[in-house]
């Protein structure tokens, strides 16, 4: 059975800010996790209604967080990095950023997906809302894919909030040192419409 995972969480933070923070958080010495950001394509166009919209494709080098043990069952289960695409959008006006990630290791085996859209918040327009779905999925692996899928909830889980503990920390200390009145990320991000995933 598919497992589905979401957060919602408020940055304090103009949204150009805390995505500029998002693109340059990894690698970071404080998470071991990710080990590596390849980007493929970073490039701009024009949304339908004239806006700039800039878009980056982005693979992402992840440590296999799997147990030694269960590796061992499974040849198929021991690669030393996990491979993750993620895409980007950024959107000038109306002000919103995307991202969208899905797994390319164990492709046939896993699919692990999550979005997470950006947007002023309701609260402030100066603070960002981040609300990220998820969805995790594993078939051929008999009973071991059961096992994994719990050992992954709680991974995602501990992700998720570990990722918001490091965006947070690091927009403060790039506040600290280019105050939001003389910004040092650039305003012209844009992003494409959100699509959040369905439950099923």
């Amino acid at each position: 059975m598919p497992i589905l995972f979401n957060s919602r969480h408020i940055y304090k933070y103009p949204l150009e800010q805390v995505a500029d923070v998002h693109l340059h958080k990894y690698p970071a010495v404080s998470e071991r996790g990710i080990t590596a950001i390849d980007t493929l394509t970073h490039s701009q166009s024009f949304d339908s209604a004239g806006g700039i919209v800039t878009y980056w494709l982005r693979i992402a080098h992840c440590r296999n967080i799997l147990p030694r043990l269960i590796r061992k069952l499974n040849v198929v289960l021991d690669p030393p990095d996990i491979l993750v695409q993620e895409e980007c959008w950024l959107h000038r006006q109306p002000r919103m950023f995307l991202l969208r990630t899905v797994n390319i290791t164990w492709a046939d085996y896993v699919v692990c997906m999550e979005e997470s859209h950006y947007r002023p918040a309701d609260e402030n327009p100066e603070w960002t809302e981040c609300v990220q779905t998820g969805r995790l999925a594993i078939s051929g692996l008999g009973p071991l894919g059961g096992v994994i899928e719990k050992l992954s909830k709680t991974f995602f889980d501990k992700g998720i909030l570990k990722s918001i503990e490091l965006t947070e920390r690091n927009l403060k200390v790039q506040s600290l040192k280019c105050p939001p009145h003389q910004p040092n990320f650039r305003p012209d991000h844009a992003a494409a419409p959100p699509v959040l995933l369905a439950p099923t």
